[in-house]
């Protein structure tokens, strides 16, 4: 349970939390970068200041993403891993990053969700794509297409090597 509330804070004034967390994929519909986040593990701790009125938080977040292929489409495993540090305020905030809290419950899940958004790629590629050609055209690799240049001869210069040149004549 990652909703804490300010009487809870008061009492102890430091929280630790370890725990997996899911995000349904209709959360996902309208972002065609991610399909699905898997095994996502959030480790941390709060620290409430009662002097300031301030609950600060910070957490190591990891788990999978389910990304699609830039080429082809086809879902890549992506793992992750990020910090995140906020704070809340259950007063007007005092700058910022501060974020203000609507009643007595500090809930971290809006924040993880963004932090991990943070996190998608922008592009990712499958390391073994599916085949990709079709009529009058391939997908080649770097190394096959420089053998290629390299094996052709350019038909604009055939003319060019019937032609000598004076430093050839004089040896």
């Amino acid at each position: 349970m990652l909703s804490f509330t300010k009487l809870e804070l008061q009492r102890t004034n430091k929280v630790e939390f370890s725990e997996t967390v899911s995000f349904p994929k209709t959360v996902f519909q309208n972002d065609s970068r991610i399909n699905e986040l898997k095994d996502v593990l959030i480790v941390g701790s709060g620290y409430y200041q009662s002097e300031l009125d301030i609950f600060a938080v910070s957490a190591q977040i990891s788990g999978i993403m389910i990304v699609p292929c830039a080429r082809s489409l086809q879902e890549v495993v992506y793992p992750f891993s990020c910090d995140m540090q906020v704070s809340y305020s259950f007063k007007t905030p005092i700058t910022a990053e501060e974020i203000a809290v609507n009643g007595v419950t500090v809930d971290l899940k809006p924040e993880i969700f963004l932090s991990i958004m943070g996190e998608v790629p922008l592009k990712v590629t499958a390391v073994e794509p599916l085949n990709c050609s079709g009529e009058n055209w391939e997908v080649i690799s770097e190394a096959d297409y420089q053998k290629e240049l390299s094996d052709k001869n350019d038909p604009r210069l055939t003319k060019l090597r019937e032609f000598e040149f004076e430093d050839d004549q004089e040896e």
